[in-house]
């Protein structure tokens, strides 16, 4: 499930997926924003995300996955206060 946390540094995503089919798109969500979007083409994906420009505050992020036949998934959202 999601988690809270709150830090002085950009925040910094590990992302690790696992399809069932390949992954036809990847997306970091921002308050409802795509701030990175990737097609990686393969079943397993593995990448780090830092906002660089996150600013104090509370920001919510999550990740949204599209496989090849459709099927789409999103992460619980992860709840960070920069400042």
């Amino acid at each position: 499930m999601g988690e809270e946390f709150a830090t002085s540094r950009p925040p910094k995503l590990s992302v690790k997926i696992r399809g069932t089919r390949k992954i036809a798109q990847v997306g970091v969500c921002k308050n409802n924003t795509y701030v990175y979007s990737a097609q990686p083409d393969k079943q397993d994906v593995t990448f780090t995300y830092m906002d660089s420009d996150a600013q104090p505050g509370v920001n919510y992020y999550y990740i949204r996955v599209i496989q090849e036949d459709g099927q789409i998934a999103w992460s619980s959202p992860i709840c960070v206060e920069h400042g």
